[in-house]
């Protein structure tokens, strides 16, 4: 196959000198390419890229999936700014009538990060990578206490686990997936203890609605106080 990346600094057309975006400068490029006549199959794949030097570790990595070892660039997913709609749109027709041995990839994080009308003319994937253990060590002490949370208690709990962002220096969606994969642990180590693992996979529901709450920019502390109040009363 012919394969073709296409990203900000990839597929560029001379006197395309944008940097931060896909541009429509390159649709037509593409557009050009697509009628010539190519006895391979001609992959175009998207992504966001920025030129960047990568550790030892990371070029192992991109050597195990048979990149080049002369890795200079990163791959990220697109969205909406860096594949603005203007882009795509200019890709319309070829995207939803390809050329003979044509195949258009489009990586991105959700299909939300891309225009509809080209989602609507796509396969769909999702695609599940190696997740990075999340380490809670530096909590397990303030959740030790767990399940056995009261009143009392939760607003003491929201309190040190305050304090542990600002030490630490962490975010509170950071924090709030320690907890996560704190309660995901305490499911395996109590598997057969089946009303605490029904109760775990309840607060479990409450801390993603805790997630959805920092992510509508509620006030951090009223996000844990309502979470361990939540615990405590069981609804």
């Amino acid at each position: 196959p012919a394969i073709n990346n296409v990203s900000q600094i990839h597929f560029k057309p001379d006197g395309d000198e944008t940097k931060t975006v896909i541009s429509a400068r390159q649709a037509l490029e593409i557009e050009r390419s697509l009628t010539l006549s190519s006895d391979y199959h001609r992959f175009f794949i998207f992504f966001s890229s920025t030129l960047d030097k990568f550790d030892e570790k990371k070029v192992c990595e991109f050597q195990n999936l048979n990149y080049s070892s002369e890795i200079n660039y990163s791959i990220e997913p697109i969205n909406l700014k860096t594949f603005h709609p203007t882009t795509p749109n200019a890709l319309l027709k070829s995207i939803e009538e390809p050329p003979k041995n044509t195949t258009f990839v489009f990586l991105t994080k959700s299909r939300e990060d891309i225009l509809p009308t080209i989602v609507s003319r796509c396969l769909v994937f999702k695609l599940s990578g190696d997740r990075q253990k999340v380490c809670y060590q530096n909590i397990s002490n303030i959740l030790s206490i767990y399940p056995n949370v009261t009143y009392d208690s939760a607003f003491d709990i929201s309190s040190a686990l305050f304090e542990v962002m600002s030490d630490e220096q962490i975010t509170l969606e950071n924090l709030l997936n320690q907890i996560l994969e704190y309660l995901k642990d305490l499911i395996k180590q109590n598997i057969l203890n089946i009303n605490l693992v029904n109760k775990i996979q309840k607060d479990i529901k409450f801390v993603n609605e805790a997630i959805k709450m920092q992510r509508a920019n509620v006030q951090e502390r009223v996000v844990l106080d309502t979470l361990f109040l939540q615990i405590a009363r069981g609804f």
